[in-house]
């Protein structure tokens, strides 16, 4: 598995663009992970990092077998300021009972009626979130911030109206229940709404 963390040019015209848009965002980083336009890309997750405003927007990128960041930044000059990849296996990393920290910013929803709804108050997205954690192997979680706000993403010309749902982040820790479980969530992600950067669960050891 290959994380790749990009600090991106904001100088950069199509930057900005990517950053006010989510859709946007996922479609220019597929550039990474197909040959060419016809391809079909390799799934990947990703998460545009909550930084200072007197720094440069980081973004986060999860992908089984990597990207092909020299054509990516061939394709799309400028757009990359500095990248940093590394290569690591969740299977001989994450043992039973090891204590790790956590993040993610997901979309927490609940299924009523047969429509999909999204969780707004912060209770409501303390229990989802403590039902997706177990499902995803972990134990003993304490999420130490959570914080929520609205993602918008404009669809394309003829595919429907702007879709907005609720984007939550949790960060806290946790101890190693199941390990098969939490690879599994890991390279799925958690939630729905993954190609507007969501679903991206980011793990490190304590102890």
């Amino acid at each position: 598995m290959e994380l790749a963390r990009i600090v991106l040019n904001i100088g950069n015209a199509g930057v900005r663009r990517d950053i006010a848009d989510p859709y946007q965002m996922h479609s220019t980083l597929t550039r990474a992970f197909c040959a060419d336009s016809r391809a079909t890309p390799e799934k990947f997750l990703w998460r545009l990092e909550q930084t200072r405003a007197d720094q440069p927007p980081v973004l986060l990128v999860q992908s089984p077998s990597g990207g092909r960041w020299g054509a990516f930044e061939r394709e799309v000059p400028a757009w990359i300021l500095r990248k940093d990849t590394r290569n690591w296996s969740p299977v001989e990393a994450l043992k039973p009972d090891r204590r790790i920290a956590f993040r993610i910013r997901c979309n927490p929803t609940v299924t009523r009626a047969g429509k999909r709804l999204g969780l707004w108050t912060e209770a409501e997205q303390l229990a989802w979130f403590d039902r997706q954690a177990v499902k995803s192997g972990l134990s003993d979680v304490k999420v130490e911030a959570v914080s929520s706000n609205r993602l918008v993403g404009n669809r394309r010309k003829g595919e429907g109206a702007a879709v907005v749902v609720c984007a939550a982040q949790f960060e806290g820790r946790a101890r190693v229940e199941n390990p098969g479980a939490l690879v599994a969530a890991l390279a799925s992600g958690i939630g729905h709404s993954k190609m507007m950067g969501l679903g991206l669960l980011s793990l490190a050891p304590i102890d």
